[in-house]
């Protein structure tokens, strides 16, 4: 239906906004902090080649050399309702160093979020995002935020217990993450 794009479009349109920040990093570089745009598949792809293969093994608990086009276009292509994902660029550059996924399960009561970063770590981007991240799932009105993480993930696992999450054994292998919003 007509009106029901432009809805779709009026809704991503303010979510943009809203979402879109400038801040400045320990290491003093200004970063701009935005919802992921269709038109970053090529500089996404780009970032996902510049992640060391333990940091694609953190994010998706298996090695992956190369994500197909329809998984970099689905990334890209956010449904707003039931997804949120912000990247971080430095100020006027078109090179994406960071990102952050939120995806809402169970009804909207429940999210789950992934944080990758490579080379900038260390700069306080990852807290600057997992911030982000908890707020856009308070605006969503989730009730829980979680993620399931490698158990050997020392650096996220201790910034998300300075966020407050728990962290509770899942299997030897990972971790679940979980901070109650409501």
């Amino acid at each position: 239906m007509p009106g029901q794009h432009v809805d779709e479009k009026s809704i991503a349109d303010s979510k943009r906004k809203r979402y879109t920040t400038e801040r400045t990093l320990r290491n003093g570089i200004s970063v701009v902090f935005r919802p992921i745009e269709c038109s970053d598949q090529a500089i996404f792809k780009e970032f996902f080649k510049s992640l060391s293969s333990v940091s694609v093994h953190y994010r998706f608990l298996e090695i992956i050399k190369e994500l197909p086009n329809e998984t970099v276009e689905r990334y890209c292509d956010l449904d707003y309702n039931h997804e949120m994902a912000i990247v971080a660029l430095p100020k006027d550059e078109s090179k994406i160093v960071a990102v952050t996924r939120l995806m809402v399960y169970r009804k909207g009561r429940k999210g789950e979020f992934a944080l990758v970063a490579d080379a900038w770590q260390g700069f306080g981007l990852g807290a600057e995002l997992l911030g982000d991240i908890i707020k856009i799932a308070k605006d969503y009105g989730l009730e829980e935020l979680g993620s399931v993480v490698s158990n050997d993930n020392v650096r996220i696992i201790g910034l998300a217990k300075k966020f407050g999450l728990k962290v509770k054994s899942s299997d030897g292998d990972t971790l679940e993450m979980a901070l109650k919003l409501m």
